[in-house]
């Protein structure tokens, strides 16, 4: 997932631009108009709904629906809290069998938790404006690593597999079992015993 350190309580503009003029598919901060961000993620969401091309057409992009469910949980994280939709959210990023275990999920309920709404709303857009990455991944003529979780319902098997296909050398995708999209933080022994595997 995508973790945005920086701190956001600066001002933007949320205002319409096209898929192309923004560099890599991230809104840059505006200070024309000073909008302070909380006040205007719901404008700001709005916006990523009508600007981001058909995602359908992008087969390593989001879903069309990623809009609405981003939507849904960041209403949730403004009007309950960031760590009441991080526990709505975490069902769906670690393996099904680890969902009980508060030794894994708590930590990272906790890491959503240090952010504010704000931050989220910001990650969001980035998220969804993010460009399809078929011709960097056709680009790649380097050793590379494909790895995922089996029970990573964020971005699953299949789509790592067909991002290996689009590789060159056709990298064989790694799946760490029993693990989920935190499978760094569910598996750390095979994750890293697979990294070893493949410098050796």
């Amino acid at each position: 997932g995508l973790h945005v350190e920086q701190h956001l309580e600066q001002t933007v503009t949320p205002q319409r631009v096209t898929q192309s003029q923004r560099p890599f598919g991230v809104a840059q901060p505006q200070v024309n108009r000073q909008i302070k961000v909380l006040g205007c993620a719901n404008a700001l969401l709005a916006n990523v709904a009508g600007d981001v091309d058909d995602l359908s057409q992008h087969p390593l992009g989001d879903k069309p629906t990623a809009v609405a469910d981003h939507a849904h949980r960041f209403a949730i994280a403004r009007q309950q809290g960031v760590r009441a939709m991080a526990m709505q959210w975490v069902r769906n990023m670690v393996a099904p069998a680890r969902l009980q275990d508060t030794a894994l999920i708590n930590p990272i309920i906790d890491m959503f938790e240090r952010k504010s709404a704000a931050v989220f709303a910001h990650q969001i857009n980035a998220l969804l404006q993010r460009r399809d990455a078929s011709e960097v991944l056709q680009r790649i003529h380097i050793p590379c690593l494909v790895m995922t979780g089996e029970h990573d319902s964020w971005a699953n098997v299949a789509q790592h597999q067909a991002m290996a296909a689009l590789v060159p050398q056709h990298p064989e995708v790694c799946v760490i079992a029993q693990a989920g999209h935190m499978l760094t933080m569910e598996a750390p022994e095979a994750v890293a015993q697979a990294f070893l595997k493949w410098l050796a």
